[in-house]
């Protein structure tokens, strides 16, 4: 985790390969980069529903290393590459599975494509850290 001098905090376990930070935190506020749904060797799943819960496996992750967790989470954006009627069922399954209890304010976009034609979404949040 790399700190600034104006209290700002980077999650970037890449060190500056991937061009850009997994998460920044400012003070109690965390905000997550879009994360898709690829595994530890960079495959990605045929299976929408798999891929879908990869996405979250990954975003647990980075809100752990920022003190957080997605009972935490206030904000998400999805964007969705794909058919979309069909995505959107499969993906909403996997996210009540998630979001438990009370489900963030969220945000579904349609778009032509995401950076790789294997992603079928990419999930961004905004998480508070709790107060111990």
């Amino acid at each position: 985790m790399a700190d600034d001098t104006n209290g700002i905090e980077r999650y970037d376990p890449f060190d500056g390969g991937l061009g850009f930070s997994l998460a920044t935190r400012v003070g109690d506020i965390v905000f997550t980069s879009g994360m898709v749904g690829v595994d530890g060797e960079m495959n990605v799943s045929d299976d929408p529903a798999t891929e879908f819960r990869q996405v979250f496996d990954n975003l647990a992750g980075v809100l752990e290393a920022m003190g957080t967790s997605f009972a935490h989470v206030v904000d998400m954006t999805s964007f969705f590459a794909g058919d979309f009627d069909a995505l959107y069922p499969v993906y909403e399954e996997v996210r009540k599975g998630v979001f438990t209890g009370h489900p963030p304010a969220s945000t579904s976009i349609a778009v032509a494509r995401l950076l790789d034609p294997r992603f079928h979404v990419e999930v961004k949040l905004t998480a508070v850290v709790p107060r111990p």
